[in-house]
């Protein structure tokens, strides 16, 4: 006779994932086919002693499910960021408004997922969350900077007020600029 005692393993980051996500303000949803205890065990694991808590937590889920869930958060206008690896996930890393997986996924999550994470660390995911946040920014300060340059140069040029060389380099300054900002995200 044997007896075998399964459980669910938690990654060694995921707690801190959860935790940097949350200190950016994201609500935090457990979406699992898994049965009700497991998941429910893997939820309070997570989350026991954080300065955070779970907005909701579903065992139980099938595919469709989860799908209907993303579609009403979405109605109700949330914009929804999915992390999956399970081939089960794909349809919802598809409809999520923006899907993360990681890399040793199945190539049909990978394939549906708009961003994959190589080396399997959910930290990664705050990572990518934060440069997504940063290039945001940076492309709105370019496209402010872009906008108020030819706002105010190409009038004066039309005018006759600012000589065509003048114009010119100051297009290839500002497209510097631009550039020499865009560059800030490498770091």
């Amino acid at each position: 006779m044997a007896h075998f005692d399964l459980q669910e393993s938690v990654r060694a980051d995921a707690r801190a994932a959860l935790d940097a996500l949350a200190a950016r303000g994201l609500s935090l949803r457990l979406l699992s086919g898994d049965q009700s205890g497991p998941v429910q065990a893997v939820a309070s694991c997570l989350s026991d002693g954080a300065a955070w808590s779970w907005a909701s937590v579903q065992a139980a889920m099938s595919p469709q499910d989860k799908l209907d869930r993303i579609k009403a958060w979405q109605a109700a206008g949330e914009r929804v960021v999915m992390v999956g690896d399970g081939i089960n996930d794909a349809p919802v890393l598809a409809q999520a408004d923006v899907s993360v997986t990681l890399g040793q996924a199945a190539a049909l999550v990978q394939n549906r997922a708009d961003v994959v994470i190589q080396g399997g660390q959910l930290l990664h995911v705050a990572t990518v969350h934060g440069i997504g946040h940063s290039s945001l920014r940076v492309v709105k300060q370019n496209l402010i900077w872009a906008l108020g340059y030819n706002v105010l140069a190409v009038p004066l040029a039309v005018c006759g007020l600012l000589a065509p060389w003048a114009a010119g380099l100051g297009m290839a300054i500002s497209s510097l600029v631009v550039v020499a900002n865009a560059m800030r995200l490498s770091k």
